[in-house]
């Protein structure tokens, strides 16, 4: 017997196709849209991480926080488990800008939102401050207060990159 194809089955036949061929078309229009929106956030954190790198060379604030960080000696630690930051919550709050804008900027780079070109921007300066006595004590301070109270860590990827990179002691974070 030969099979005769109808008029009815070629239209359902060309409706299959359609519906697939459309179906494909919209597929491919949400995998290229969410490919743009990836994009878009890794371009906007490299922007975001640039204006973290200028505000490091240029903000006032920054520059004498990186400087004190530096230049201590014994002398002038700016840090101590005894002595904390003697009442200057100002300084302290210096401190805590700096060390959460390094952490973002380990973040982005770690996140591949960064190219190793822009990350190596900053690498010295993250290595200043984990080679700094009072930048250890506060790190290990921080540390300690987040584990006890069951928060995270606000330096958690300063003080991980800074112990991958064996530049912090490994007493930094509690056993």
């Amino acid at each position: 017997m030969c099979s005769v194809w109808t008029v009815d089955n070629w239209l359902s036949l060309v409706t299959i196709l359609f519906g697939v061929l459309g179906g494909y078309i919209a597929w491919r229009q949400l995998m290229l849209g969410n490919e743009i929106k990836r994009e878009e956030n890794r371009i906007k954190r490299a922007e975001l991480a640039k204006q973290i790198i200028e505000a490091l060379r240029h903000d006032d604030e920054m520059v004498q926080t990186m400087s004190k960080i530096d230049y201590e000696t014994d002398d002038t630690r700016w840090y101590t488990e005894k002595t904390r930051f003697n009442g200057n919550n100002r300084f302290e709050s210096a401190i805590d800008k700096l060390f959460s804008y390094m952490s973002y900027v380990i973040y982005l780079y770690e996140t591949e939102n960064i190219a190793i070109e822009e990350f190596e921007l900053v690498v010295y300066k993250i290595r200043r401050i984990c080679n700094s006595k009072s930048s250890q004590d506060y790190l290990r301070y921080i540390s300690r207060f987040s584990d006890k109270n069951e928060i995270p860590c606000s330096f958690k990827r300063l003080i991980d990159y800074g112990l991958k990179m064996k530049w912090l002691p490994e007493d930094i974070i509690p056993a």
